[in-house]
This record gives structure tokens, sequence and C-alpha cells, in this order.
């Protein structure tokens, strides 16, 4: 095992690959991948489970926000988690609501 912390893209990179097959075993699941941003259900009611990941440090407000916005719609327990190059971006978004449950469209 090499010493020090992993490459973080090569960590995106492998998050995105399981979520890609997380989303795609789940019976009503799906994924959606908007720049640099990947948002997924798979309605397990755990948090981590179903959220919004920023892939890449370039992630933009819009792209969180619609993100969050089309899980949330989903009544499910959600996360938002992102690299540390856009933390400053996810914490005012984070703050703007923007993740707050909504009644559930089913």
């Amino acid at each position: 095992m090499p010493a020090g912390p992993p490459d973080g893209s090569a960590v995106a990179a492998a998050m995105v690959a399981s979520t890609l097959a997380l989303a795609g075993a789940a019976e009503r699941g799906w994924v959606r991948r908007s720049g640099s941003v990947l948002a997924m259900v798979t309605e397990i009611p755990e948090p981590t489970l179903n959220g919004v990941w920023a892939t890449a440090g370039d992630a933009t407000a819009q792209e969180l926000i619609a993100g969050l916005e089309a899980v949330a719609a989903e009544g499910v327990p959600h996360c938002l988690e992102v690299r540390p190059a856009c933390a400053a971006v996810a914490a005012g978004v984070a703050g703007s609501g923007a993740s707050s449950p909504r009644r559930s469209r089913r």
C-alpha cells in the first residue's frame, strides 16, 4: 500500500464508478450527471446512499442546487459531499436551504 493520502482524482473516479453500479442495482433508483456533479437516488433510507457528489473542484453552485433539488423531491434522506476545492461553494449551497426535504412526487 502506498504511503500518503490517495490521489483525489482517482478516488473521485472510483466513487463515480461505484455510484453508477449502485444506482443500476436499485429497482427504482436513478443517477444523473451534470458537469462535475453526480446526483443519485437509491431509495434506501440512508443519507449516504442518496445525494449529490461534486466529483471535481470546478462544480458550480447551480449544478449542486439542481442535483439537491432533484434528490430532495424524491423524499429520501440525502447528503451533499464535495471535494475540498469546492467546499466554499458547497457551504453556500448548504446554507441556502437547497437540500431541505420536500414532498415526494410519488
